[in-house]
């Protein structure tokens, strides 16, 4: 399973999110800190999803890195987090 597919899972299992995109961002990163050519380690999450609403931006980040909390620093880098309503 790839990472992305592994971020992926993990997610939809935890969360339930209505909507999901995971993105992978490292080639934008080549020659920064972190950056491994060949690796995914720079990766961005948009999500929507009813378990995120009304929490502080904090408690959100808190959340998420919670689910994937042994895959940070290795192999991901940074991870950018962007939640949608639930509308949206």
């Amino acid at each position: 399973m790839t990472i992305l597919a592994e971020i992926e899972t993990r997610l939809n299992k935890s969360l339930l999110p209505k909507m999901l995109e995971i993105m992978n961002e490292s080639d934008l990163h080549a020659g920064h800190s972190g950056h491994k050519p060949g690796q995914i380690t720079h990766v961005r999450i948009k999500i929507s999803a009813q378990k995120l609403q009304g929490q502080t931006r904090i408690m959100q980040h808190r959340l998420i890195h919670e689910v994937l909390d042994d895959l940070m620093g290795n192999p991901i880098h940074a991870l950018a987090i962007e939640v949608k309503p639930m509308n949206a």
